[in-house]
């Protein structure tokens, strides 16, 4: 035991003179201490030229690297955003008006077919975007099926077959729910309307 009460003493003494040393170093060459460490505080700020700011909350949280993030940043890279629309533009296989029913008739079967895809199980309103908005849990569309509500029961009784009262519904400003008709949005540049403002005709 006295042994290494002698060693723990003999390294504090070690420690005290190494301070005193340093002390004195420091009190006789003031100018020098405080360059040097000036020096050293500069030399260090160069470190900032290498910050890399991360807020996003999952590579926060996620280990870098892994899986997960490599999938994220793959899906990332290859779309732009999570949410991914496909547009059709119809045009008649006759004529050159696409105002009419036949048209119309066509892009309900396309609507349907699209409802009924099925993959891995899935079905298109397991995969497809539901606004938060949405209170009925229908999938989002933008389109003309929309002054329908994209009902094809009100569409045929409101239309009944003809290409007249088809026109008039799509002249409409509102659609059924009261939002907003982005007409403009719907049809080609050609879109011509009659004096009363009823659409005549379009392209596509």
């Amino acid at each position: 035991m006295l042994k290494w009460y002698k060693f723990a003493g003999s390294v504090e003494d070690s420690c005290g003179d190494q301070f005193e040393n340093l002390g004195r170093f420091c009190a006789t060459k003031p100018r020098s201490v405080i360059g040097a460490s000036m020096l050293f505080i500069f030399l260090s700020f160069a470190g900032f030229t290498q910050i890399n700011t991360i807020t996003d909350g999952e590579k926060l949280w996620i280990p870098i690297p892994s899986d997960a993030l490599v999938a994220k940043d793959y899906v990332q890279e290859k779309y732009e955003t999570t949410i991914r629309a496909s547009q059709l533009i119809l045009t008649p296989s006759s004529g050159s008006n696409a105002l009419n029913t036949d048209v119309f008739d066509s892009m309900w079967s396309i609507n349907k077919a699209v409802n009924q895809i099925k993959f891995k199980g899935q079905t298109y309103r397991d995969l497809c975007y539901v606004p938060l908005s949405a209170t009925d849990g229908n999938c989002s569309y933008a389109g003309v099926l929309n002054y329908w509500d994209n009902d094809y029961t009100a569409y045929v009784n409101s239309v009944g077959g003809s290409d007249t009262q088809l026109r008039t519904d799509l002249s409409a400003s509102n659609y059924p729910s009261g939002a907003e008709a982005l007409t403009r949005q719907y049809f080609a540049d050609d879109l011509t309307y009659d004096d009363t403002g009823t659409m005549v005709s379009a392209s596509a």
